[in-house]
């Protein structure tokens, strides 16, 4: 596999590395990109083929309070 820092983006609160990931296996190959926190280095979301997942809860604020 191989992978790269594609460049830094915003989500909510947090600043993230977005980071592709290229696998190559038997059947092809398969990207994913995942958006890395700058601070903490946990995957804040991750988007491939079909399918996006982004982190909800956290011990530490992902988005502004709504007052």
């Amino acid at each position: 596999f191989s992978s790269a820092v594609i460049g830094k983006d915003k989500l909510g609160l947090r600043s993230a590395y977005v980071v592709e990931i290229i696998e190559n296996g038997v059947f092809g190959s398969n990207a994913r990109k995942l958006w890395v926190d700058s601070e903490k280095r946990i995957v804040l979301r991750e988007e491939g083929q079909n399918y996006s997942i982004v982190l909800t809860r956290a011990p530490f604020p992902l988005q502004p309070s709504v007052e």
